[in-house]
């Protein structure tokens, strides 16, 4: 997929996929910076459960963002498809 089939794609979304989207990408890279950090002052142990612990946190937001689009994919397929047979159902 292309970059702008991307920014189309992303500018569709649900307003509260985008946001668990934006806020999981945050943790993710936030985390793994903040744990180099950390990591440095107090340990490699600090650094790997930083890196690991940010990596399922961001994932985890990631995922729940994107049940939430496929949720709302999904019910707008369904209003549509009800719409249709009304509009046959008039006719």
């Amino acid at each position: 997929m292309g970059s702008y089939e991307m920014r189309v794609k992303f500018y569709n979304m649900n307003c509260y996929a985008k946001a668990l989207y934006i806020v999981g990408w945050i943790v993710l890279v936030g985390g793994i910076l903040g744990s180099f950090i950390i990591g440095f002052e107090l340990g490699v142990e600090a650094l790997i459960v930083g890196i690991f612990s940010s990596i399922i946190s961001g994932l985890v937001l990631l995922g729940f963002g994107q049940v939430i689009e496929i949720l709302d994919d999904n019910r707008n397929y369904l209003k549509k498809l009800t719409e249709s047979q009304n509009n046959c159902k008039e006719k």
